[in-house]
């Protein structure tokens, strides 16, 4: 869905909400790919207290390995 400004005539994109961007960014970093990937979807951040504990799981996991990758001599010990 593109929307063209009248005024520029440039097009402007809409922007991707931002759990969607991140997910993009941990597939792009390959962590979808690991044996222990958690399955991160949107659905799996969503604002739902029912989700809460999957939501919490998801996020340390994800701490944890872009930590990793940022620090990999300190997270060896872990």
């Amino acid at each position: 869905m593109r929307v063209s400004t009248a005024s520029s005539g440039a097009e402007k994109w809409p922007q991707a909400p931002p759990i969607a961007v991140f997910i993009r960014n941990l597939k792009l970093l390959r962590l979808d790919l690991r044996p222990d990937w958690p399955g991160i979807v949107p659905s799996t951040l969503s604002d739902n207290q029912n989700n809460l504990r999957r939501r919490v799981q998801a996020v340390e996991w994800t701490l944890f390995y872009l930590f990793q990758l940022w620090d990999p001599e300190l997270t060896r010990n872990v």
